[in-house]
């Protein structure tokens, strides 16, 4: 068992729990499970017309910037491809 804070830091004896040291080494395999894994998120970009809707319920007014920045937004996500 060791005395921790929340943050993971060793304890100061103000605040502290004890996590024993097999939750500890649990904890630390699955962050590097996560670590290692591959990104599971789609990167097809949206097209600029959703882009547009989104920003459309966002913002009202500002047409011609809010096309530009679809269009912008669009072709940056399909050169990061």
């Amino acid at each position: 068992m060791r005395q921790v804070t929340a943050a993971g830091q060793e304890a100061d004896r103000r605040s502290w729990v004890y996590i024993c040291d097999e939750c500890i080494d649990l904890c630390n395999e699955i962050i590097d499970e996560e670590l290692t894994a591959p990104p599971t998120f789609d990167m097809t970009p949206a097209e600029p017309k959703e882009i547009y809707g989104v920003l459309n319920e966002l913002r009202r007014g500002a047409g011609q910037a809010k096309r530009t920045l679809s269009v912008a937004v669009y072709n940056h996500t399909s050169a990061c491809r």
